[in-house]
C-alpha cells in the first residue's frame, strides 16, 4: 500500500506547509527526495533530463522550519531555472527576489510559527546564497532543533573560536576559508580537502593537535 505524500510530508515540514509544498511538487512534476545528513549541503535542485524529473533534495534531519526554507531556496531555483535556463548567476539577483518572495509567502500562510514571522520577513529582503546563513535567524531556527539533537552541536558558520570539529559521521576536520556558503576543511586524518556547508551540524573539538 502506498503512504500518501501528505503523510511523508507531515514527518518533515510544519503541517500548514504540507498541503502547499505537496502542490508544488504535483503542478511543477518535481520528485522531492528527503536525504540522509549531509556535510556538504543542506539540499540542492537539479533540472529535468530526457529520463528522469525535476528533483530537489532536503536533508532529512533538519527541524521543519529550517527544512521549509531550504525547500523553498531550491524551488526558487526551479522557478529561475524554468523561466530563463542557467541563463542567471545561481544565486543572483533573479533568484534572491524569488526567494524572498517565497519567503513572505509562506509568512503570510502560516507556515512559520509567530517567533519567526518578524526576523524571517526582514530576512526575505537580503536573503543569503545559503539561505540560513543570518545569525539572529539562525540563533531563532535552532529553538525549533528536533529533541534528538544534542545541545554541543552547532552550525559549522557558528565556529568561530576552535577551528577543530566532529561530524555527526565521527570524521575530525579544520574549519578553512569560506568560500561563498561553504568553508574549506581540512580532514585531519586522510589530510584531504572537502566543501563543508556552513549550516552542517557540528561539534567544537577540544585538545586536537592541528599536526595529527
Amino acid at each position: 500500500m502506498q503512504v500518501p505524500v501528505s503523510d511523508v510530508l507531515k514527518k518533515y515540514f510544519p503541517e500548514a506547509a504540507v498541503q502547499p509544498v505537496e502542490r508544488i511538487l504535483k503542478e511543477n512534476r518535481i520528485l522531492l527526495i528527503i536525504t540522509r545528513d549531509r556535510i556538504t549541503k543542506l539540499g540542492d535542485f537539479k533540472a529535468r533530463t530526457k529520463t528522469q524529473l525535476h528533483r530537489i533534495s532536503v536533508n532529512g534531519n533538519l527541524n521543519p522550519y529550517a527544512a521549509l526554507l531550504v525547500f523553498l531556496h531550491e524551488f526558487a531555483h526551479f522557478t529561475i531555472y524554468e523561466l530563463a535556463g542557467r541563463v542567471h548567476p545561481p544565486h543572483g539577483k533573479a533568484w534572491k527576489h524569488r526567494y524572498g518572495e517565497l519567503i513572505r509567502q509562506g509568512i503570510s500562510m502560516g507556515m512559520f510559527p509567530e517567533a519567526l514571522k518578524e526576523p524571517l520577513y526582514a530576512y526575505s529582503f537580503n536573503v543569503r546564497a545559503s539561505g540560513l546563513a543570518d545569525p539572529h535567524l539562525t540563533k531563532m531556527l535552532r529553538s525549533h532543533d528536533r529533541p534528538e539533537r544534542p545541545q554541543d552541536w552547532m552550525f559549522l558558520d557558528e565556529l568561530h573560536d576552535q577551528p577543530v570539529f566532529q561530524t555527526k559521521n565521527g570524521r575530525v576536520f579544520k574549519k578553512g576559508e569560506k568560500l561563498r556558503t561553504r568553508y574549506r576543511c581540512t580532514c585531519m586524518h586522510s589530510k584531504r580537502k572537502y566543501l563543508v556547508s556552513g549550516m552542517s551540524l557540528v561539534k567544537p573539538v577540544n585538545g586536537f593537535s592541528i599536526n595529527n
